[in-house]
């Protein structure tokens, strides 16, 4: 009988003692680890490589020092479980093995625990919980609780401009409206009246500023009578004050790898993107067994009526049509990089475009002229998604357009 009550005891210890392990991955057969709670100095920096941000945080308390690179999407660390994996397939939500390591010594498995509390756009703080085996056995628990700062980085161009396309008593010449925002604020800094041949869209070209101005490859010149409140035709806004552009200046507009440069005969110049003020429609493919959405955002003078299949568009102008990677069914914020084969969308990435079995398909950069569309693929680039509230800022970069949307995901 002892005999018996000996064994059942050694199974119950056994059996707790499996129990435990399972918890705590650091009990059971793995010697006690190394805690590690001290940490003095914080610093993190990162680099963008193909749509993603490699964030490397280095913690020390001169004792221990703790260098893991992290994969991220935003610009400042978030919170996140990472887990491993090889740089050749990291993506967000991992760490990186071969760069991360505990006093020189890399890690072999593990998570980190991050958890971020924005104090405002620039200053966070965070807690780290991380449990790491190194690759000579070595197990450690690492916590830490500090602040880390992230500048938000700047749009590569300064400006994105619209295009609003009216005609004239002349029909065979359309005034083209060119409102310049800046990138950062949104804000006005430039308005120019551009006149050119009705059916041709592409704003590329010379133009000299005149009075009265009526033929195509002309300028309207800018006039501003405050006392009467008078004021319109071609500025822009230098130190806060406004330039009229006069007659007899001139202005040449050319584009190259998807970036249009104004360059006038007084000095100004404007390196620029194009700015698309209205939402199309968002389809979902998920009903197609695909996790990817199409999004379609147009310039003001695009018209857009539902179709038999999907919006049909008309006006003049340009659109563009967006395909890219969805887990749900909604846009999420985050950096997105060109797929490598079209129809093939991974996490992460927007779809390039190509022939597909219905014609165009993908990341497309259409321009409309009299309801007349024709399209040109996007087959490289970057994609930036920014959310704040229900305001979404959407900014593809490729060699062929550099474009931006900045709305709500909704007709309005």
């Amino acid at each position: 009988m002892k005999k018996n009550i000996f064994l059942i005891a050694l199974m119950v210890l056994g059996l707790s003692s499996c129990y435990k392990s399972q918890l705590d991955p650091l009990q059971g057969i793995f010697p006690a680890p190394t805690e590690v709670n001290g940490f003095t100095s914080a610093s993190c920096t990162y680099e963008k490589v193909d749509g993603q941000r490699l964030f490397t945080l280095n913690l020390s308390d001169g004792a221990t020092t703790l260098v893991a690179t992290l994969v991220g999407d935003s610009y400042c660390l978030t919170s996140n479980a990472y887990t491993e994996a090889l740089a050749a397939t990291a993506k967000k939500g991992n760490f990186i093995l071969g760069q991360t390591s505990v006093n020189g010594t890399q890690v072999k498995s593990g998570t980190i625990t991050v958890n971020q509390t924005p104090i405002d756009e620039v200053h966070n703080s965070y807690t780290l919980k991380a449990v790491l085996f190194l690759e000579d056995g070595t197990p450690y628990r690492i916590t830490w609780a500090g602040n880390l700062d992230f500048e938000p980085e700047a749009v590569g161009l300064g400006y994105f401009f619209e295009d609003v396309i009216t005609p004239l008593e002349d029909p065979a010449v359309s005034k083209h409206t060119l409102t310049f925002h800046n990138a950062s604020d949104n804000e006005v800094a430039a308005v120019f009246e551009l006149l050119l041949a009705t059916g041709n869209n592409e704003i590329a070209g010379s133009y000299t500023c005149a009075e009265y101005a009526s033929a195509a490859g002309l300028m309207c010149n800018g006039y501003n009578f405050p006392d009467w409140g008078i004021s319109g035709g071609s500025y822009y806004l230098a130190d806060g004050n406004r330039v009229d552009i006069q007659a007899g200046e001139t202005l040449t507009v050319t584009k190259a790898d998807g970036v249009y440069v104004f360059k006038g005969s007084s000095g100004y110049e404007f390196q620029a993107g194009v700015q698309l003020s209205k939402f199309g429609n968002l389809t979902d493919y998920g009903m197609y067994g695909m996790q990817m959405i199409g999004v379609e955002f147009l310039s003001p003078s695009v018209t857009a009526a539902p179709g038999d299949w999907g919006m049909t568009y008309g006006g003049d102008g340009q659109y563009l049509k967006l395909e890219l990677y969805s887990a749900d069914g909604t846009l999420a914020p985050g950096s997105y990089k060109a797929c490598a084969e079209g129809g093939v969308i991974g996490a992460g990435e927007f779809g390039i475009g190509y022939d597909g079995m219905f014609g165009a398909s993908g990341t497309t950069w259409y321009t409309v002229t009299a309801g007349a569309a024709t399209g040109a693929y996007v087959t490289d680039g970057e994609l930036e998604v920014e959310k704040a509230g229900s305001t979404y800022t959407i900014t593809l970069t490729s060699s062929l357009i550099t474009a931006r949307y900045v709305g709500k995901l909704a007709a309005e």
